[in-house]
């Protein structure tokens, strides 16, 4: 048996070794309200993981995060560079702010103006999306929007529009779901992603998993 489970081991690093990574360019789109604040620990973890993962085949990232809640509460966006020839990146900057929005300090300063449940401005998240200066091929860009409500009900048909929009401009955009106590349903949630033709990531499901999956049907 532990021969048996020694040779599964070296098959999997095999297959490991053989999947074709190429450097890659993400622009994260990530609601930040308080709704959403205790999922951000799953989405450092995530980055971590892909941060390694790339630096190990002597491959860069590009990163791009922007973050959105309401319609007065906006970040800048924020770039960090993930390089093999450097031992932890640029990414620190982008834990620390992840961090600081899911303290409690940080949810008790900004309870007056952060969007707590209901619809969010996505709309003003894509529209900076769609104006993003990308620096690799198409084939090398992804998008991942990060939500667990929709656009308010007035910029819906807009948002739609601003997602099929993006995806013209990249290799894939997705749309990761994730439950709360205030979200949307499923259904609804994903019949967004459906109406403008992006992927539909569903609650609990890894965002990265598609980035594996992507590099693994690599030519």
């Amino acid at each position: 048996e532990k021969e048996s489970l020694q040779q599964q081991i070296n098959q999997l690093l095999q297959q490991n070794e053989m999947i074709s990574i190429h450097d890659m360019e993400l622009l994260l789109l990530v609601d930040y309200s308080n709704s959403y604040a205790s999922f951000l620990d799953g989405l450092e973890y995530e980055l971590r993981t892909l941060a390694k993962f790339w630096r190990h085949r002597n491959k860069k990232i590009r990163l791009s995060l922007i973050l959105y809640s309401d319609r007065n509460s906006r970040y800048p966006i924020l770039k960090a560079n993930i390089d093999p020839q450097q031992d932890r990146g640029e990414l620190s900057e982008i834990y620390a702010l992840l961090r600081r929005i899911r303290s409690e300090s940080f949810k008790t300063s900004n309870n007056s103006h952060l969007n707590r449940d209901g619809p969010e401005a996505l709309h003003l998240a894509l529209e900076q999306a769609l104006a993003y200066d990308w620096s690799l091929p198409e084939a090398q860009r992804f998008v991942f929007v990060h939500y667990d409500n929709s656009c308010y009900p007035e910029e819906m048909e807009r948002c739609i529009y601003r997602l099929g929009s993006l995806q013209q401009q990249v290799a894939s955009v997705y749309m990761k779901y994730t439950q709360t106590a205030t979200s949307v349903g499923r259904e609804e949630a994903q019949a967004m992603a459906q109406k403008s033709g992006t992927t539909f990531i569903d609650s609990g499901q890894s965002w990265t998993l598609q980035i594996f999956d992507r590099a693994d049907q690599a030519p």
